[in-house]
């Protein structure tokens, strides 16, 4: 069977991660061709990131730079041409998937929608109503079939496109290699941060971008080090806020990367190829993104036994913390920290006003080894809810319902 996935380009972004894993999973037994906008696109070389991919790349893009729509024009031709001589292909990404449904042949068209479009909080309102009200649409009556990564989602889709759609909708979640998992956490983390294990620390990883919430942790951080003395928040990634965030850390009177125990800091990792020893030296771990299709990087702390507390936005984070994760139209319907089945959901984070709530969680997770026993070996029983065995057979099934159409 051959298989033909196309995205932007491959980086370290959690969308990216799971389509090189998808691509590698499927790949063990189809033939699987990925096709790549340019290799520059987005300005990040396609070959970033901790993954390798196990399939054939195609450059969709010619090295000589043309005009916007010439550029859109030659990748709907090149995908067409591809798509002829395959028997699914499957999109991550709104640029991707427009390309995949205006190629035609949709009888064999998946496209994957990995994030929220309505809750968006970094595309601008004008590209965000184009894609809104227009563009996605067009893309979900056109394809066979649409894959959310999270519950939440489909009531996106649905809002989006109406109900005529959703005989097309399965969510699918990413999924993870627990072998791989537990061979990342044998690993030492590197010095100097091995001298962190038994400190408080609260740890979040991710790109250091707007939507992830990390200048609103530093924010309930700055509140938290009133009550809680030599306690350090352990941030682990890069992006473009990184200077923005070191000033704020300024600003507010919080050291930087001091390592000295007992010394209350904030500490930048910077992108790691193996996060979970860094993890595994958190209390708590927080996620506090504005939005997330499917936070996985929420399951790799799980794995590592640390405590997760999360904000109960859109969509993601429910759908891992709660054994049944509702299609909820409501993104922020937590306005106090919920005990849920596998962590706690809390208020939104970029409302000043719950900082009350979020100072109070984190500083019972740092003072009292109560959500680590409730939540410890819990979070481990979630992963195999999500591994690649079990998730990978359900894209084989959907693709094997286009194929016996």
């Amino acid at each position: 069977m051959k298989i033909l996935m196309l995205t932007a380009q491959l980086g370290y972004g959690g969308a990216e991660t799971s389509f090189i894993r998808l691509a590698n999973y499927l790949a063990q037994s189809m033939d699987v061709t990925v096709a790549l906008f340019t290799s520059d696109y987005g300005k990040g070389a396609y070959a970033l990131g901790h993954e390798t991919l196990n399939a054939k790349i195609v450059l969709l893009d010619s090295p000589v730079r043309a005009g916007r729509l010439k550029r859109w024009w030659q990748r709907i031709k090149a995908v067409r041409k591809l798509k002829a001589d395959s028997d699914a292909a499957i999109s991550f990404l709104s640029g991707p998937s427009m390309v995949n449904v205006l190629a035609g042949l949709n009888s064999r068209t998946v496209i994957s929608l990995r994030g929220s479009r309505v809750y968006d909080p970094v595309a601008s309102r004008p590209s965000r109503l184009l894609f809104q009200y227009f563009l996605d649409p067009i893309a979900f009556w056109l394809a066979a079939r649409i894959v959310p990564v999270s519950p939440g989602l489909k009531n996106e889709i649905k809002q989006i496109a109406g109900v005529g759609v959703l005989t097309k909708v399965r969510a699918i979640p990413p999924f993870v290699e627990i072998a791989s998992l537990q061979h990342k956490l044998s690993q030492l983390a590197p010095e100097p941060y091995t001298q962190l294990r038994g400190e408080k620390v609260i740890v979040s990883v991710g790109r250091l971008s707007v939507e992830k919430g990390f200048h609103h942790l530093i924010r309930v951080f700055a509140e938290l080090t009133k009550t809680e003395k030599g306690i350090k928040l352990l941030l682990v990634g890069d992006g473009p806020m990184l200077s923005e965030l070191r000033h704020q850390c300024i600003k507010r009177g919080l050291a930087i990367d001091d390592f000295s125990p007992g010394k209350t800091s904030v500490l930048f990792a910077g992108y790691q190829k193996n996060a979970l020893p860094l993890m595994a030296l958190g209390k708590v771990y927080a996620m506090t993104s504005s939005t997330e299709g499917f936070p996985s990087v929420m399951l790799e702390a799980m794995a590592a036994g640390v405590p997760v507390i999360a904000t109960d936005a859109p969509w993601g984070a429910r759908a891992i913390l709660s054994e049944q994760a509702e299609e909820n139209s409501d993104p922020y319907p937590t306005s106090k920290a919920t005990e849920s089945d596998y962590g706690i959901l809390m208020p939104r984070i970029d409302d000043p006003g719950y900082d009350r709530e979020w100072v109070r969680i984190l500083s019972e997770c740092l003072r009292t080894e109560k959500w680590r026993e409730l939540y410890s070996q819990k979070g481990k029983g979630r992963l195999p809810d999500y591994d690649i065995e079990r998730i990978g057979q359900e894209w084989k099934k959907l693709i094997d319902s286009l194929v016996k159409k």
